[in-house]
This record gives C-alpha cells, sequence and structure tokens, in this order.
C-alpha cells in the first residue's frame, strides 16, 4: 500500500490516540502484545478507508478510531471463542487488609483490578466493549451507542447485563472450602514457590493445560518444560491463595514486591489439576 502526502498528514492526527487505543485494546483483548497488533490492524484499517470518512473535528476522529479498534478487537475475541477463558460468575472472594495498613489496602486495591480485569474478559464481547466505554472511560450511553452501531436503550441493557455478571469484592472466605481441594492448592503454592517441578508433575493432569495469554501450553510435561524456560516466577514468587468466582486461584507476587502480577484461576478435578488459567496485569 503505497501512503501519500494526504495519508501522512492523517497519521500525525492519529498518532496521539495510540496510546489510549492501545490501553483500549488491552482490556479489551487481555494482553499487551494482542493490544499491540489490534492497534496495527486499526491503522492499516484507518489508513484505507480516512479518504472516504466524514472526520470534521477531533471528536469525530476520536470516535471513527476507537469504532474501528473495538470492531478489530470483535473480531480477534470471535476467533478466540473457541478457548474462552473459564473465568465464572460468582463472587470475588479475597482477603480484606485492615483500612489502617496503606500498605495492605493498595496491595488489594491491586489484586481486586486484576480479578476485575479476569472478570471483564470473561463478557461477550459488545458487554465488555460497553462497559470498557461506559465505566472505565466514562463515555456516554449515547456515544457507545453510536461506535457499537445500536440503540442507547440497548447499551443500556447491555450493561445492566454485564454489571449483573461482574463480581464484586466479597470478604467472605479466604480458601476453599473443601479440604481436600485446599491440600492440593497448597501443596501447589509450595511447589510454584520452590520451583519443584516433580511435584507439579504429581499435581497436574496428564492432559493439563496451562494459559497464559497469548499462549496455552497443553499436556503435563510440556507444562512444566514452559515453566522452567519461560517462567520468570517460577521459584520466584510468592502465592497467596484465594477463591475467585467459586474456584481455586492463587495471587501470584514476585519476590521483594508489593503488587501483585497475576490471578491464576485453577479447575482442580480428582485426579489432579487439570487446567491453570493466568489474569496478568
Amino acid at each position: 500500500m503505497s501512503v501519500t502526502v494526504e495519508d501522512e498528514e492523517f497519521v500525525r492526527l492519529i498518532d496521539p490516540l495510540r496510546a489510549e487505543l492501545v490501553a483500549y485494546c488491552r482490556r479489551m483483548l487481555g494482553t499487551g502484545a494482542d493490544a499491540e497488533d489490534a492497534v496495527q490492524e486499526t491503522w492499516l484499517r484507518a489508513l484505507r478507508s480516512h479518504r472516504d470518512a466524514d472526520l470534521q473535528g477531533a471528536a469525530a476522529l476520536r470516535g471513527w478510531m476507537y469504532r474501528i479498534a473495538t470492531n478489530v478487537c470483535l473480531t480477534a475475541l470471535d476467533q478466540r471463542s473457541r478457548r474462552a477463558v473459564p473465568v465464572p460468575d460468582g463472587p470475588y472472594d479475597l482477603p480484606s487488609p485492615p483500612e489502617a495498613d496503606p500498605a495492605a489496602v493498595a496491595e488489594s486495591r491491586e489484586t481486586m483490578r486484576l480479578a476485575l480485569l479476569a472478570a471483564c474478559r470473561s463478557l461477550p464481547g459488545r458487554q465488555s466493549a460497553a462497559l470498557i466505554l461506559r465505566d472505565a472511560l466514562g463515555w456516554r450511553a449515547g456515544e457507545v451507542a453510536e461506535l457499537l452501531g445500536t440503540t442507547g436503550a440497548a447499551v443500556n441493557s447491555m450493561l445492566q447485563r454485564a454489571r449483573v455478571r461482574r463480581p464484586e469484592a466479597s470478604a467472605a472466605r479466604r480458601e476453599p472450602a473443601d479440604p481436600r481441594v485446599r491440600a492440593m492448592l497448597d501443596r501447589y503454592v509450595t511447589a510454584m514457590e520452590n520451583a519443584d517441578a516433580a511435584e507439579l508433575a504429581r499435581l497436574l493432569t496428564e492432559d493439563a493445560e496451562c494459559e497464559v495469554p497469548p499462549a496455552t501450553v497443553r499436556g503435563r510435561e510440556a507444562i512444566l518444560r514452559f515453566l522452567a524456560a519461560e517462567c520468570p516466577a517460577f521459584g520466584d514468587c510468592r502465592l497467596r491463595p484465594v477463591v475467585v468466582g467459586g474456584r481455586p486461584a492463587v495471587v501470584t507476587y514476585r519476590r521483594g514486591a508489593a503488587r501483585p502480577v497475576a490471578v491464576d484461576v485453577l479447575t482442580v478435578t480428582p485426579s489432579g489439576i487439570r487446567r491453570i488459567v493466568s489474569h496478568r496485569r
């Protein structure tokens, strides 16, 4: 595709939007790599079609770019739907730190941010887009409706469904109720903190899966190799057991760091841990 002087001027106009669109796409897609790819595709689509668009004023340009980015993200989510991340609709039962401890409060807030991000990823694409645009970015319902090509009433309906599904913090319990699941979770925590591959091999089922977006690693042996070679926190982390929507999970911190880097949701079966899904900052 040849680039004209007009195209170069257009790129100069839209480049200030890149950072916020990357942040928006990351919220939609879950990883920085996917967000960068989505914004690159957004730029290409915008370059191909800007001459035919009515882009009078900065607001019109910004809305048009968000519309393209949203469509790119929805397409990516649709293609990904066959391996959707299994995040339940139930509450996130996370520890509630003493209000007098600012460090603990900040840590809990960051943990909740990760948990709510995981929840947003579990919503259907258009609901997720409506929720992010309306609640996180402060768009008006009419603006969201125009971007999604629907009505204000439809947007309000999407938001209502999304907010019902969006989990809220609860300090009801800090660990799984089933003692067998709790014991397996404790063993998993110890194995990860000590980089104990032999213990992890005993905990994982042979057909286990580990999803660290954008990658999905399948099979016990492949997961062990992946952790040893690609996971910087393996053996250099501390983990806190929590409950996410009724599922056992762990909050992961790098050693010496106060802020969590991930919430990992586990699928535990009688024969072992069947799936690990990581939701990262």
